[in-house]
């Protein structure tokens, strides 16, 4: 679009320009720094290169018979194929190297006041940071000095912390027993819970059978019951047709005579059980009568001998 666009009108391509963001020196300079350490760690440091002088992979021992097929498998890359990739990939990198130094040469042409913390960028590493080389002197003594005061500063820390992993080592050897104590009293809680358990389920058992038995006793009380019940209703029944058929059949007067007086002497009986129910609650009023009178004469003799006791108090006080 924007070649189009440049052809059309001679001015597009300065306004596509303009539009652009522009790259400060601090970022040239990362651009740089960064350049450098991909360089170094991919292709400078001597064991990027000794992976190269191992053996050469073997192929495998399986041939396919199909030809077309073992022209279309991939096949392992020996290690000059990669070493030249490795080299070409080196090249590429020296080339953005260069590119990003004439980037940071630009720069400082152009503005040289960002000189000091663009060189700052390239020249912080490891130890060697940023504030250590703004700090005015970034001569070698400064810089080792600065490098011991760390050191000492480092070696106190690491005094304080075998302190303090002396500490733990200590904390951690009475945890440990603590722990193990913790797990014997869990062991022995969880025996002990498992004890419990199976002795519930043999309770819950034994309880479920005396239930079931106590059931089954509840109903086989329920049918003896209604068993005896109409076993004792089929007897009546059974007294009464053998009364009826060879008792009330003969002998109608003797009958009507013995049923008249036996009429008789049940109402004599109930006669005499009814006088003497009157009789028994007749006595039972006049003893409760002469209970309350008892205890009415036992309250009254006790108020006369207070009230005596007072008279006789107060005619000695007139006669003294």
């Amino acid at each position: 679009w924007l070649h189009f666009r440049s052809r059309g009108s001679p001015g597009a391509l300065a306004w596509a320009m303009g539009k652009a963001r522009k790259e400060t020196p601090t970022e040239a300079f990362e651009n740089l720094r960064q350049a450098f350490d991909a360089l170094k760690s991919n292709h400078v440091d001597p064991w990027c290169w000794h992976e190269y002088l191992s053996d050469e992979p073997e192929g495998s021992e399986d041939e396919d018979d199909d030809p077309e097929m073992e022209q279309l498998k991939p096949k392992p890359r020996s290690h000059m194929d990669r070493l030249k990739t490795h080299l070409l990939t080196c090249v590429t990198e020296l080339h953005r190297c260069a590119q990003a130094a004439d980037t940071a040469y630009f720069h400082m042409c152009c503005t040289p006041s960002e000189m000091k913390p663009c060189v700052i960028i390239l020249g912080t590493a490891g130890d060697v940071d940023a504030d250590m080389l703004a700090s005015g002197d970034a001569s070698p003594q400064k810089i080792m000095a600065m490098l011991q005061q760390r050191l000492d500063e480092a070696h106190d820390k690491i005094t304080l912390l075998e302190a303090e992993i002396d500490e733990l080592k200590t904390k951690l050897c009475e945890t440990m027993a603590e722990s193990e104590d913790r797990w014997q009293k869990w062991q022995r809680t969880a025996m002990l819970a498992e004890d419990t358990i199976t002795k519930l389920d043999s309770m819950t058992r034994a309880f479920n059978d005396t239930t079931a038995a106590k059931d089954q006793l509840a109903d086989d009380y329920r049918d003896l019951y209604i068993r005896h019940l109409r076993a004792s209703r089929m007897m009546i029944h059974k007294g009464r047709q053998m009364l009826r058929d060879q008792i009330f059949k003969c002998g109608r007067k003797e009958n009507l005579f013995y049923s008249f007086h036996g009429f008789i002497q049940t109402l004599q009986t109930e006669k005499e059980e009814r006088i003497r129910r009157e009789h028994e609650a007749e006595r039972d009023r006049v003893e409760f009568a002469l209970r309350n009178e008892v205890k009415f004469l036992l309250a009254e003799q006790w108020r006369a001998r207070s009230t005596l006791t007072r008279l006789v108090g107060e005619a000695n006080c007139l006669k003294n």
